[in-house]
This record gives structure tokens, sequence and C-alpha cells, in this order.
């Protein structure tokens, strides 16, 4: 017994060795090397087109004058609340910066009306003494033309009023010795039913026309029953004849 026991262990080793067989001893004790590394799947990986941030957008002019603007304010309310000499400073050099920028458009606007003197307002309304009073001399014969004109057409004046009222009465006298020399007649209406007698004709208003200021003036063609307001309240003479020009010519230049 113990023989074939012996013979049995010899045959098995001499199975090992053999060369058919021992390359599958390590396969046999697969559990006694180390695990093989385990093959995971690398994610996919999105490439994607690098891409340069876009440039800001440069400020438009009203952006950057907010921007100064509410930087100029912050420094004076910095100087206002902590009344420091360095803030104090600031609000100063501030203050230099705009009249520099304003210096610098006076400039830029005299060298634009050099080369378009269209735009100049002196051109057309002189503000010297002597132009003025050359200007001032045809802006009257223009306005006499013009009321003149309008004499001849029929028209006349309407003054609406309140015969109690000072103010009516103090502008009476005036605006009838205006209304003889243009040839304008001159129809008072009274409101209160008191009349002024320094008007040649009055009537009472019998409520076609309300006013919702008197004394009121009104420029009436007679023919066709139309009126247009002149002015409202109390006025100088020299204001109602430029108002009446405008009126005449629609405020267009004669």
């Amino acid at each position: 017994m113990r023989r074939t026991q012996l013979l049995w262990g010899v045959s098995c080793m001499m199975l090992a060795m053999s060369p058919c067989y021992a390359s599958r001893g390590t396969g046999w004790r697969w559990y006694d090397a180390p695990p093989p590394p385990l093959k995971t799947k690398q994610p996919d990986i999105v490439r994607t087109t690098s891409q340069t941030p876009p440039s800001p957008q440069p400020l438009s002019p009203q952006q950057q004058l907010k921007a100064i603007q509410e930087h100029y304010k912050d420094a004076r309310a910095e100087a206002v609340m902590h009344p420091t000499v360095k803030n104090a400073m600031i609000v100063m050099r501030w203050h230099q910066y705009f009249l520099k920028m304003s210096d610098e458009f006076g400039v830029a606007f005299k060298k634009a009306l050099l080369v378009d003197p269209t735009l100049s307002y002196r051109a057309t309304y002189p503000l010297e003494s002597v132009a003025r009073q050359a200007y001032s001399q045809a802006k009257h014969q223009t306005e006499r033309t013009v009321i003149q004109r309008l004499s001849q057409a029929g028209l006349g004046l309407m003054f609406v009023y309140q015969g109690n009222d000072p103010l009516a009465q103090t502008l009476t006298p005036s605006l009838v010795k205006q209304s003889e020399e243009w040839h304008l007649p001159l129809l008072g209406v009274s409101n209160d039913g008191v009349l002024l007698p320094d008007i040649t004709h009055n009537v009472v208003n019998d409520g076609r026309i309300n006013p919702k200021v008197v004394p009121a003036i009104y420029l009436v063609n007679p023919k066709t029953k139309e009126k247009k307001a002149i002015a409202f309240g109390f006025i100088s003479m020299d204001e109602l004849t430029q108002n009446l020009t405008q009126i005449a010519t629609d405020f267009k230049e004669e």
C-alpha cells in the first residue's frame, strides 16, 4: 500500500514537469498572481474650439459723459462728507478738467462758425449797438408793412375784458391809440357788462367768446368770422406789435 502511494506521487510530479502541462500550471494557480489591471474605458473628451473672449465694446460719448458725471458726483460727495485737503483737491481738479473741456468746446464752436457762417446767430441778429439799431429799424419796417396789409384786407382787433378790472382799464388807452395808428378798428367786448368809455365800439359778451384769461386780444376777420389770439393779460405795445406780426405771417420771417 505504501509503495502504491509512492508511485502515485512520483507520477504526479512527472506530469507536472511535462512540457505539455508546464504552461498550464500558472493557469491553474491564477489566484496566486496579482489580478490584472482593469481596463476602464476612458470618457470621450469633447474637444471644443478655444474662443478668445470678445473685447469690450467702447463706450458711446453719452455713456462716457455719464460716467464722468458719476465720478465727479462721487468725488464731490466724498469731499462734502469728509472735508479733507486731499478730497478738496480732487474736486478742484475736476473743476479744472471741466473748464478745460469747456474752453476746447468754445474754440471748436468758433471754428465751426467760420466754416459755416449761416450757423451764427449774430449774422442774423447782431448784438452790437450800431448793428442792433439797423436791425431794429428793418424789423419795424417789416412790422409796419405786415400790419398795413392787415388793414387793407379789412381785418380788425377784438378786446375782451372785465370793465371793473384795473389791468383792463390801464391797458385800454394804449390799445386804443395803437389800433388807430395801425388803422385796425377795435371792438370791445365786456364780460361783466361794464363798458370802458375809451373804446368807441363796445358790446356786452353774449357767451360766444369765452377766453380762459382776460383781458384778451384777438385778430379778427369780419368777413370770415375767423379770429386768432394775439395776447392774454397785460402786454406792452411793442410786444403786441411783435405778436401781431408773427400771427399774421404764421411766425415766418418776411
